[in-house]
């Protein structure tokens, strides 16, 4: 069972932009108290779980069932209708609460960004139950991933009023995004907001060969929050592995993991297992759903072998992204991440590195609208 208490009363809303140090600090302090949660976590076997609540809203809900219908076959636009429907018939607060968050994430995922924005802020204030912890973390991490999209004209409609103001980091997207993160996982440790965290602090570490400017106790620190908000996002993810209403959100954290686990092998902490494997699991998870629908997660796992041994996995690298010339992917959510890297010079030199040793991605890269100056900028 997840836990049943909010941590939102133990760690402030409002985190201090205070330099590395300071957010170091910041980061144990959230690890420790996401501790709390996993004493919760195994004390706690009286909750309704997600999957009955789900099946709940949907015998009594017909609108809520199309609208999941919808969302199964990837179209959105009409899931949007029917969650709206939805909505305006559910009663509890934990059935707005649960409508609302799928209704503004099928609003990312049609494009919508600006119209989920005052979705999941209202989500955020329409209940401090711990039984609705979840929702309204989920409602947080879906703002944390409009900001990540990098779209500044929406970006600014994030930071109008509190918390988020505060979680502005100016000239900063990194530290911005990761206070985002922290501040859905403030709310419910949400595995994918954690594992984004460890993310943050993997993508630190210095890499063999590398310079860096951290000191020798501000890696280890920064490697031993890394595995613990992974060892923390683990307890999540045997949540959603028992649930089969969070498959998605399986997929994501699975995925998410991998990135994880890859920036700690590239420092050569290999503790916590191998990227290949994390990535395979990915890869798994998402063919599941349908064709195409893997591509991301091959693109991850090319680039980590990439940045980690360059040419000389050329050959496994093909393999990997040798998919991706099957006319399914070029409308799949892959295309839309590589279409939206070469709008923004740091995004673009990661594809564009893996293109320069694997012709069939490069290939693959000018179907969808890159052009050729885009592999030289």
């Amino acid at each position: 069972m997840p836990p049943t208490v909010q941590l939102q009363q133990n760690t402030p809303h409002v985190f201090p932009h205070k330099g590395l140090i300071a957010l170091g600090v910041l980061g144990v302090l959230l690890v420790l108290a996401l501790g709390a949660w996993q004493w919760y976590f195994a004390k706690d076997n009286t909750q309704v779980s997600h999957a009955d609540f789900y099946q709940e809203i949907a015998g009594k809900n017909p609108s809520f069932v199309s609208a999941e219908h919808f969302v199964a076959q990837g179209r959105y636009a009409e899931a949007v209708q029917q969650y709206e429907t939805a909505l305006a018939a559910a009663i509890t607060v934990e059935e707005k609460i649960k409508i609302k968050v799928l209704l503004a994430g099928a609003m990312i995922q049609s494009g919508e960004l600006a119209k989920a924005i005052p979705i999941l802020k209202e989500i955020l204030t329409l209940s401090s139950d711990p039984l609705t912890a979840r929702g309204r973390a989920t409602a947080a991490e879906g703002i944390a991933e409009i900001y990540s999209r990098g779209d500044r004209s929406v970006n600014q409609e994030i930071f109008t009023d509190e918390p988020f103001k505060s979680l502005l980091v100016p000239d900063n997207f990194g530290l911005t995004l990761r206070y985002l993160h922290e501040y859905a996982a403030s709310i419910y440790p949400l595995a994918i907001a954690e594992l984004r965290i460890a993310n943050w602090y993997g993508a630190q570490l210095p890499k063999s060969g590398s310079v860096t400017n951290l000191t020798e106790t501000d890696i280890a620190e920064y490697a031993a929050t890394a595995r613990q908000f992974i060892a923390v996002a683990d307890y999540d993810i045997e949540y959603m592995q028992a649930d089969g209403t969070l498959v998605a959100d399986l997929r994501a954290a699975k995925l998410a993991r991998a990135n994880a686990i890859a920036h700690l092998n590239r420092y050569g902490d290999t503790s916590l297992g191998k990227a290949d494997d994390a990535f395979k699991q990915a890869i798994d998870a998402y063919a599941t759903v349908g064709a195409g629908e893997d591509g991301i997660a091959r693109y991850y796992y090319a680039l980590f072998l990439m940045q980690t041994y360059g040419a000389e996995k050329r050959a496994d690298i093909q393999t990997i992204l040798a998919p991706l010339s099957q006319s399914a992917y070029r409308d799949a959510p892959v295309a839309e991440l590589l279409r939206n890297a070469r709008h923004v010079a740091y995004n673009r030199r990661f594809p564009a590195l893996i293109a320069d040793i694997d012709s069939g991605f490069r290939n693959f890269l000018i179907t969808i609208g890159w052009m050729e100056a885009d592999f030289a900028s």
